[in-house]
């Protein structure tokens, strides 16, 4: 009884090892469009914007002040998520941002094909103390 303990407690440990994520991170998703947050400088914030591959559309930085934020990587990761239902294929981009310096910026992005119809658009003011 005493190694299928150890065995069962080891595997829980793995699964809340992998589900934890990084703390430090502050994930912004769709439902904050439009509104206002406030961060701590350097602190890193994780952009996580979802859409239908099937538009062929992607997420695209529009506008910011560059003096106050700073993406950490020119590019997004882009990861599809599969699954069953009406929302059954995602495509999501991830962007990791931080602020350069005190300050309030608006970033604005938007979802769109190539040829430049915008699909959707997101807004959020980021305030870096």
């Amino acid at each position: 009884m005493q190694p299928l303990k150890l065995l069962i407690f080891s595997l829980v440990m793995t699964l809340l090892a992998a589900c934890g994520g990084n703390p430090d991170e502050f994930a912004i998703t769709a439902g904050y469009n439009g509104m206002s947050i406030t961060k701590e400088l350097k602190e890193p914030i994780m952009l996580k914007l979802g859409g239908n591959p099937k538009t062929g559309a992607q997420w695209k930085v529009i506008s910011y002040d560059h003096d106050v934020i700073h993406f950490m990587d020119e590019n997004p990761r882009v990861m599809n998520r599969i699954a069953v239902g009406p929302l059954a294929n995602v495509m999501y981009s991830e962007w990791m941002i931080e602020g350069r310096q005190r300050g309030s910026s608006e970033l604005y992005m938007e979802y769109a094909t190539e040829d430049g119809e915008v699909l959707d658009s997101f807004r959020l003011t980021i305030v870096f103390e």
